[in-house]
């Protein structure tokens, strides 16, 4: 095949024509019956520009059954959602303005009294009742004495009968109080559960107007506005902040008991140690009264006993703060240090139990007197890494929670209110 003839240079390149195109008709049967449906496309729906004149009028087909509009910017609400929503709001608005939470607690604190009174009643009426079967049992035994008996026994006998008749007495009053408060229990039972039932349905509608609130305003055809969507966004922002500073502050509250512990454990050793330099005090003085070197007199082995049991417990409660404020450090390695090195310098009663002299006596003092020195030392230092530990759960977790829960619970009321003017701008137009 030849190739086509090309245009003489510094001439025009030849123009062809086309025909327009012809409208080709619509196959058999196209469009199906009931196509498009009623009140497609909607109003201010772009036309298609296909297949149409380009200077044709813009027609579009008739717009469907207009629902309740929301504020600018939100899609409409369905009419039935906004029935919904007016009788869930009917019973909330009924039920709280009739305030059945506040009776509830104030009713179900009468039940509790009333309970209680009926149950010590009981109690009293069992306890008199049994009383009175054990003085009728032990007058008949003093009634049967013989002549002789019955006389040495009188005055016991007339102390029964009188204690008998005032229980005779007595059970009736009880009995019938008894039934006073059984009929008041359960009166007051009966105003209790009516109460839990209308809360019950108030937190039901409660529910249900949340479960309606995401239907509405979440999703692709979210009512919402723009201000809407920025309160959801920065609530689903601070609640995982809330969490995470909760965590946090768990682990400073498990220091924070770990350091207290330690403390209380230095306080209760200072005592103990106390404890035994006094018994130290009589130990010595106790030397004076032996019979010779060698022997050790009642008072001083007693004196010697409490101060050898003081300074274990001394010893031992030393030991148990520093295990605390082992642990502590492992969760705050930041913490501040305590010198727990008083533990290894604490006498030790060997020496004074073998040798238990003037001489012995006097050295386990002065060391007694050294270890609490050491001990009022590392109680300060505890006292201070507990308040600096206290200072950090306050600052680092409880105030920044306490924001953070503020601004969630502002956020949350501003969304309720901006969604409730949605739906009572739209119930406006239900008319």
């Amino acid at each position: 095949q030849a190739p086509p003839a090309q245009a003489p240079p510094g001439t025009a390149p030849p123009q062809y024509y086309y025909p327009p195109p012809q409208a080709q008709p619509p196959p058999s049967g196209y469009p199906p019956a009931g196509y498009p449906p009623a009140g497609y496309p909607p109003a201010g729906y772009p036309p298609n520009p296909y297949g149409a004149p380009r200077d044709a009028p813009t027609t579009a087909a008739p717009a469907a059954a207009a629902m309740a509009a929301g504020p600018t910017g939100s899609k409409p609400v369905s009419p039935d959602d906004l029935r919904e929503y007016k009788k869930l709001q009917d019973i909330i608005r009924k039920l709280k303005t009739e305030g059945v939470e506040e009776k509830l607690a104030r009713e179900q604190s009468t039940l509790r009294t009333v309970k209680t009174s009926r149950d010590q009643t009981q109690k009293e009426l069992e306890q008199s009742k049994r009383k009175k079967i054990e003085l009728e049992r032990e007058l008949t035994k003093l009634e049967g004495k013989k002549r002789l008996m019955a006389k040495m026994t009188a005055s016991k006998k007339d102390r029964t009968e009188h204690d008998l008749d005032a229980l005779t007495l007595k059970i009736p009053e009880l009995e019938e109080k008894y039934t006073k408060l059984c009929s008041k229990y359960n009166t007051q039972s009966l105003i209790v559960e009516d109460l839990e039932t209308r809360v019950t349905e108030l937190k039901r509608a409660v529910k249900s107007t949340e479960v309606l609130f995401d239907r509405v305003f979440k999703g692709p055809n979210s009512a919402g506005t723009e201000e809407t969507k920025r309160l959801e966004y920065s609530m689903l922002e601070l609640r995982p902040r809330i969490a995470e500073m909760k965590t946090k502050e768990h682990t400073y509250k498990e220091a924070t008991t770990l350091v207290g512990g330690a403390h209380q454990c230095f306080l209760q050793a200072q005592q103990a140690m106390h404890q035994a330099y006094k018994n130290s005090g009589m130990d010595v003085m106790g030397n004076f009264f032996t019979p010779g070197p060698a022997f050790q007199g009642p008072f001083d082995a007693a004196a010697d006993i409490k101060k050898r049991q003081n300074v274990k417990k001394s010893s031992a409660l030393v030991k148990q703060a520093g295990d605390n404020l082992e642990k502590a450090k492992m969760i705050l390695p930041e913490m501040p240090e305590v010198n727990t090195d008083v533990i290894k310098k604490m006498p030790g009663m060997l020496m004074d139990l073998l040798l238990d002299n003037m001489i012995s006596d006097l050295r386990a003092r002065r060391k007694i007197t050294q270890s609490m020195q050491l001990l009022a030392k590392s109680e300060k230092e505890c006292q201070a890494c507990k308040q600096w530990t206290e200072q950090k759960l306050s600052s680092e977790c409880q105030v920044p929670i306490a924001a953070l829960e503020l601004e969630l619970n502002t956020a949350k009321a501003q969304l309720e209110s901006q969604r409730n003017a949605i739906m009572d701008a739209g119930l406006k137009t239900l008319g």
